[in-house]
């Protein structure tokens, strides 16, 4: 395996960045997600008008990394929820 992008929620950020890390130890090119409220960013303090270039931005630049990697990785604790009715 040469490298491997992880998808998945900003809800989950700090065990993202803790399997990439480990992944990372092995030699592995790891390709993650930018987690913009868990990397620092203030999501509250972009203007709305701008939060949907931003959003696009980064939806871009994650499809970019999932083409240039060679397996792609979903990150989802807990496995698919369903929600009740």
């Amino acid at each position: 395996m040469k490298s491997v992008v992880i998808c998945g929620s900003t809800r989950f950020a700090p065990e993202i960045r803790e399997f990439a890390r480990k992944l990372k130890e092995l030699g592995i090119t790891v390709f993650e997600p930018h987690l913009y409220r868990a990397a620092g960013g203030v999501w509250e303090e972009i203007k709305d008008f701008d939060k949907k270039f931003v959003a696009l931005g980064l939806t871009h630049d994650h499809f970019y990394k999932i083409r240039m990697a060679d397996v792609v990785y979903i990150y989802n604790k807990g496995g698919l929820r369903r929600r009740q009715h």
